[in-house]
């Protein structure tokens, strides 16, 4: 990769890193029993490559997670000074989910929503309809304006370029999965 690249591909990974770090909620889209879709705008904190999430049962988020440990989430950067919302940097990824049980890592990572989050999560994560989750990303997007598309190797973190190219390469992944 040349010098030119390599800078780019750094200052990309910083505005992902931006994304992941300092904004506060996501919208989580789950599919529920009769394969609908529901959607809403949860807090989270992004620490060592998973995003944590606390929810409650009562949530139909949670039932669905538990029924299909598959979702989508989006991190918008929600600038309403934007001209043009087309351009609006967002990152999406598919995620699999799965309950934090073990003691120590919970109480760790509950610390770290907390001093991101606020207080509440101190109520909150009391209560006994309330899980912490854990989602994992299996792919991801990060759009940073017209033409400046990218996949998120999710292991590495490095950004490919969307272009005509890479286009036509997922289209015929994608018809060769349902073709299969």
């Amino acid at each position: 990769m040349n010098k030119e690249l390599q800078e780019k591909q750094q200052i990309l990974k910083q505005q992902l890193n931006t994304l992941l770090t300092t904004k506060n909620t996501l919208v989580l889209s789950t599919i529920n029993q009769q394969n609908l879709c529901d959607i809403g705008l949860i807090p989270f904190l992004y620490f060592e490559n998973y995003f944590y999430i606390l929810i409650s049962e009562l949530a139909a988020h949670t039932r669905n997670l538990q029924q299909n440990p598959h979702a989508a989430l989006l991190i918008h950067l929600g600038d309403e000074s934007s001209n043009n919302p087309f351009t609006d940097q967002r990152v999406s990824f598919a995620v699999s989910t799965s309950v934090v049980d073990q003691v120590d890592l919970k109480a760790s990572i509950l610390d770290k929503m907390q001093h991101k989050l606020g207080k509440t999560i101190a109520l909150i994560s009391g209560l006994k309809d309330f899980s912490l989750m854990r989602l994992k990303a299996k792919s991801g997007t990060l759009v940073v304006g017209f033409g400046a598309a990218y996949v998120i190797d999710v292991d590495s973190f490095e950004l490919i370029h969307i272009d005509e190219n890479k286009v036509k390469e997922i289209k015929r992944e994608s018809d060769f999965k349902l073709n299969s």
